[in-house]
């Protein structure tokens, strides 16, 4: 699958960001409670994550494009309350260290998760490992999500 410069392909499946994060979120967590909100975001994302299996180098966008709106709802859902709960028992006047925190160690996770998922998808392109290194790629992956 090739994407021209002029294709953005990240922006499409980020309504679930726009659209559940301020205004669905809020109100789960409410209802049921972080903990409740945060599995459940997780069990979700393990769903996108089966979902991306059987995606091949050829597939079109169209075909993922559920998938994509699963992760990131998933994301949606997770993230918020991920942040509550971390920095929640932290002192008001420790807060904004508390955040930098959070924020810095997500970015690195996402960084060794990502360089994680282009080895295994190297591996996986260079020969007959395609099959096996496929289902190494969810578990590589679980490394560049927040939590």
């Amino acid at each position: 699958m090739s994407i021209a410069p002029a294709e953005p392909s990240g922006g499409r499946a980020a309504w679930a960001h726009a659209v559940l994060a301020p205004l669905l979120t809020p109100r789960l967590v409410a209802r049921y409670g972080s903990g409740r909100v945060i599995l459940g975001g997780c069990l979700l994302a393990v769903v996108a994550y089966g979902l991306f299996l059987p995606v091949g180098m050829d597939w079109p966008y169209a075909a993922m494009f559920p998938s994509l709106v699963v992760a990131g709802t998933a994301f949606a859902c997770a993230y918020g309350p991920l942040s509550i709960a971390a920095t929640g028992s932290v002192a008001e006047e420790e807060q904004g260290l508390a955040g930098g925190l959070l924020h810095t160690f997500t970015q690195f996770g996402s960084a060794v998760g990502t360089s994680a998922v282009t080895a295994v998808y190297g591996i996986a392109s260079a020969g007959g490992a395609a099959r096996r290194a496929r289902y190494w790629t969810p578990t590589a992956r679980r490394w560049s999500c927040p939590w």
